[in-house]
């Protein structure tokens, strides 16, 4: 039960550490107006099937990701399928796309005061 513990915690911060990569990445291009493109490609621009890391410069995704991996102490392959990384063909892969999009939610509904893209806010306790 320990090591169960041990990953969800681990994941949890990992989704916490992304969720700083986005802010940063979007508030980069925040000079952009519609229909320009100022500074490096998004992950959505550059990669097949980006559904919820969109917006973060495609240069941070691989990153990201093997932060991620290694805070969960899982290897690519635990969520993507080897050689087919677009693919939705794992179950791990969705779950994390929910964990992902229920920080975001939790950050803006209750984050808004953070104006600051270099600070990490998690929840007291």
């Amino acid at each position: 039960m320990m090591g169960r513990n041990w990953v969800l915690v681990s994941g949890a911060v990992a989704v916490f550490i992304i969720s700083g990569i986005v802010v940063n990445g979007a508030r980069a291009r925040g000079g952009a107006t519609q229909g320009t493109t100022v500074g490096p490609k998004t992950a959505v621009q550059q990669f097949k099937n980006i559904q919820v890391l969109k917006d973060i410069p495609a240069d941070q995704l691989i990153p990201a990701m093997q932060f991620i991996s290694a805070s969960l102490g899982v290897e690519c392959e635990f969520c993507h399928v080897e050689g087919a990384f677009e693919k939705d063909d794992k179950k791990p892969k969705q779950t994390a796309r929910v964990m992902v999009g229920m920080m975001f939610t939790i950050n803006q509904d209750n984050f808004r005061r953070a104006a600051r893209s270099d600070v990490l806010f998690l929840p007291p306790g």
